[in-house]
């Protein structure tokens, strides 16, 4: 396999870090087309949207970061995240207790997962 994908994969870490979030999601999108097996490129994908408050495209991500490995207990953190940003308790509180189990600190996730009700809440009133 051609290790064009690890470029990509790098340049989108390096973008994301730089907070270039949309070069950073080109980059891992691409990345994620050479190499579609790899967990993580698909679950940094998925950040990078969140981080843009992007909930329905991280959730796509971190789903199918997870459907390629299921013990990606972040991956579980983040969509759990994801879900609490939009609004839907349901999923976020099945999916905190999946990652809970998987070796994510809960209390270190409720308390992502409480400012991201909050910049969900502060996003709706502004609008």
């Amino acid at each position: 396999m051609s290790k064009l994908w690890k470029k990509y994969f790098d340049q989108g870490l390096d973008c994301a870090r730089n907070g270039q979030l949309e070069s950073s999601i080109a980059y891992f999108d691409r990345s994620a087309k050479l190499n579609p097996l790899n967990s993580e490129i698909v679950y940094n994908l998925g950040t990078a949207y969140l981080s843009l408050g992007m909930p329905e495209d991280a959730i796509k991500s971190f789903s199918e970061a997870i459907k390629i490995d299921s013990n990606n207990s972040d991956a579980f953190a983040n969509r759990s995240i994801a879900y609490a940003f939009k609004g839907d308790k349901h999923n976020s509180d099945l999916d905190f207790n999946l990652a809970v189990k998987k070796g994510v600190d809960p209390k270190k996730l409720r308390l992502i997962i409480d400012k991201a009700i909050a910049n969900s809440i502060s996003n709706k009133e502004s609008k």
